[in-house]
């Protein structure tokens, strides 16, 4: 769980932020909120990643490369930065796994659903195989089951 006096801190040093309790760790930019699971046993760790979102200004994205590249940068600044002054050890296998995760998600969303092949994006949802020539699109499946959907081209 999130230590309680963590939140008070950070919302002491970060008073232009909302944190909000809720049932998944996210950082919401239209918002300006960052939302954490008071029942999750971690101590911390995804507390500080959605505060390097914050801190980074990272918005939505539309390419599903951007979205791998802010959760790297992410990472990298609640290691470097936010552990040590927030006192958070911090598991280096549990951010890797969490970056995994979205590794594995762009190469899913990106699979052809006709040949296997690894397509390209060519917009937020869309998506045309290099091999066979089919085009797809893709929910978001961030936390929800992946589903793609043949479009015409």
């Amino acid at each position: 769980m999130p230590n309680k006096s963590l939140v008070n801190i950070l919302k002491s040093d970060f008073p232009q932020i909302n944190f909000t309790s809720g049932e998944y760790f996210k950082w919401s930019f239209d918002e300006k909120t960052i939302y954490f699971n008071p029942h999750d046993d971690d101590d911390g760790t995804y507390l500080l990643h959605e505060l390097a979102h914050a801190i980074l200004d990272h918005r939505d994205f539309d390419l599903d490369v951007e979205l791998v590249r802010k959760e790297s940068e992410a990472w990298d600044r609640t290691i470097v930065k936010l552990a040590d002054k927030y006192e958070v050890d911090i598991d280096q296998n549990e951010a890797e796994m969490s970056l995994e995760s979205y590794r594995h998600w762009l190469h899913q969303r990106s699979k052809c659903p006709d040949c296997g092949t690894n397509g390209l994006q060519s917009k937020n949802t869309h998506y045309k195989c290099i091999a066979c020539g089919c085009s797809w699109r893709a929910n978001d499946a961030r936390i929800c089951g992946l589903k793609r959907y043949r479009v015409s081209a």
